[in-house]
């Protein structure tokens, strides 16, 4: 069996590369050429097409007249790579993001705002907008729609994966390593908007590759579906945190302030401080037609990864940002808590409510 993947060298192509190898595929990639990491096995172990896919010609120039059992198409312009490949291979499984939902990279789109709180594949998607944001998901959205027009036209048999925000040592997203970067550093303060209560719905590449492996297994049940794929067990951005200072044996101490104030931290949002604070999907759907689960619990993968942050600094340089800026945030915090504690003659207490809930818990039998 011969399978092409498009990219392959970004956060989950090492892992998807094992999960054809496993399978005994022959396999292509089709890259750019501009990362070719020595320290990968599996990358040393299949065929290397240099060629740019965001391009007809250069794409279909590499191809030449090759044709393929799969074509996963992890990179470049979904719309082109779904037309060069129609005829030319029995499967094709296209992957995309969550940005298609309406709301999720401009929560002022959708109403209420924000993404719907576990969006599946059947919730409202993106009706275009004046905005770069809005224009950008139209893309996403019009991706995944070409793909499953071409599977009505019988060019291929598609499937067309939702990615969630993936973490692994080869992820883009900079939380993890802005995290450990503080904490080495020393610092036990960390500022975070919101009480860090965002949830974002993340997967760790090796189980992202798995929902791929298991679109290859049962292609017949999967053939003209869409799907998202996350990790089973989520998280929220403090949760996320208080795990990564666990991993390197550290306690930290959450600053809390509104979105508003934190910008020294809004290059850690991974879709920027206007897009939805909850991206929290629905993987109902994968789990019941494809038997998704784990094969990497979330807490293990994230050890994993902070102890590979841990035993490579230069990989948190990226991450820096502006630490005096989070501190004076920080500061001005604090000031304002003590200047209001005095105004309004607040007691520094951990239970500031002496009755927190409406029901009566009388001592003896009748008393009121």
């Amino acid at each position: 069996m011969r399978a092409l993947v498009i990219g392959g060298t970004g956060p989950t192509g090492p892992d998807v590369l094992d999960a054809l190898l496993s399978r005994s595929y022959d396999v292509t990639i089709l890259h750019r050429g501009l990362h070719e990491p020595d320290d990968v096995p599996a990358l040393r172990a299949v065929e290397h097409i240099h060629a740019d896919p965001h391009f007809r010609e250069p794409l279909a120039a590499a191809i030449g007249d090759r044709e393929f059992d799969v074509v996963i198409a992890m990179y470049g312009r979904m719309v082109l790579n779904a037309d060069v490949f129609a005829g030319r291979c029995a499967q094709f499984i296209s992957v995309g993001g969550n940005p298609a939902h309406s709301g999720h990279l401009n929560h002022r789109s959708n109403f209420p705002r924000g993404l719907q709180i576990l969006a599946d594949e059947q919730s409202p998607t993106v009706s275009g907008g004046p905005s770069s944001r809005d224009r950008f998901a139209a893309k996403v959205l019009e991706a995944e729609t070409v793909v499953m027009a071409a599977h009505n036209d019988g060019a291929f048999s598609a499937t067309h994966l939702r990615y969630p925000m993936i973490y692994g040592t080869r992820a883009k997203v900079a939380f993890e390593r802005w995290a450990v970067r503080r904490i080495i550093d020393g610092h036990r303060r960390l500022l975070i908007a919101d009480s860090g209560l965002s949830i974002y719905s993340r997967g760790a590449a090796v189980n992202a590759a798995h929902c791929i492996g298991l679109i290859l297994d049962r292609g017949v049940v999967a053939a003209g579906q869409i799907y998202q794929c996350a990790d089973d067990r989520q998280y929220s951005l403090r949760q996320w945190l208080e795990l990564i200072a666990a991993a390197l044996g550290a306690e930290v101490e959450i600053a809390s302030a509104p979105l508003e104030l934190a910008r020294p931290i809004w290059h850690l949002l991974p879709t920027g401080p206007l897009a939805s604070p909850h991206t929290l999907v629905s993987t109902a759907k994968i789990k019941r037609d494809l038997g998704y689960h784990d094969v990497v619990a979330p807490r293990d993968a994230l050890v994993e990864l902070v102890q590979y942050l841990a035993e490579h600094p230069d990989r948190t340089d990226e991450a820096a940002g502006d630490v005096s800026a989070e501190l004076g945030v920080i500061g001005a915090l604090d000031q304002l808590r003590a200047d209001l504690a005095r105004r309004f003659d607040w007691e520094d207490t951990d239970e500031p409510v002496a009755h927190w809930h409406p029901y009566d818990h009388p001592s003896a039998p009748g008393a009121e």
